[in-house]
């Protein structure tokens, strides 16, 4: 899984630099058009320069060649899966917002890069969202069945066009998905890894909170050493310190 840190450039309109209230779940979106992941990432950036502005935005995009770029720091809010009229939600876009204010509050978007006007994704892109979705749900905590969706699982198709278009229109392909993010979770390999992965993250953001300043020492360690496991000493350090900051 290859993931690559490019940031939005911070601004109103999709990257407001407001914290998440928490992640209820992971939202799956396609670009609806045919251009890299670069160029979305770029649209984003320069949204106030635009003549028509406008609140979008996402947490991660996933290229044509299997990419992903994670746009934000985990824990960061976007626009994504938003309506400025109640009645245009769905069932549960409207138990988002009632709960937690706006689906934004409490969502992680994935826009994914496709070569076609289908949606299909290249056979890099779909490993790509597989292994990320995987990683997300063990990050925060979430059912591969229950709480990832699609866009047009929280706002109606009868205001906006399906999203997700290709696993919209192939409900058995939106299932199987689903199915093969459960067995990569629940793969012991594929855990080991995750924790791992996870540590280092946490590492990367204890060294912005000034708490560790010599990170490679720290990730050329075992980080899944017991009893007292690395990774997740540096997990739970993250998340105090992230709790103090706010």
């Amino acid at each position: 899984m290859n993931i690559i840190e490019q940031f939005i450039i911070p601004n109103k309109y999709t990257r407001p630099q407001i914290q998440l209230t928490s992640v209820q779940k992971i939202v799956i979106h396609w670009i609806s058009q045919t251009s890299s992941a670069q160029n979305n990432i770029i649209y984003c950036s320069t949204m106030p320069t635009n003549p028509n502005p406008r609140y979008c935005g996402f947490q991660s995009v996933i290229d044509k060649d299997g990419t992903i770029y994670k746009t934000m720091p985990f824990g960061e809010k976007t626009y994504g899966c938003g309506t400025a009229d109640y009645n245009n939600y769905t069932k549960l876009g409207k138990q988002l917002y009632d709960d937690f204010g706006s689906p934004n509050n409490v969502t992680f978007n994935i826009e994914l890069c496709h070569p076609d006007m289908t949606g299909k994704p290249t056979v890099e892109t779909y490993k790509g969202i597989v292994e990320y979705v995987a990683y997300l749900c063990n990050v925060f905590t979430l059912d591969p069945f229950n709480d990832v969706v699609l866009h047009s699982d929280i706002v109606s198709t009868s205001v906006k066009p399906p999203c997700h278009k290709w696993f919209y229109s192939n409900p058995s392909k939106w299932n199987s998905f689903k199915n093969e993010v459960s067995t990569l979770m629940s793969s012991n390999d594929y855990q080991n890894s995750w924790e791992q992965q996870n540590g280092e993250e946490a590492i990367d953001s204890l060294v912005q909170h000034g708490i560790i300043n010599t990170p490679e020492m720290w990730k050329s360690k075992n980080l899944r050493d017991t009893p007292a496991p690395l990774w997740l000493f540096f997990v739970e350090l993250d998340r105090v310190m992230n709790e103090v900051k706010k």
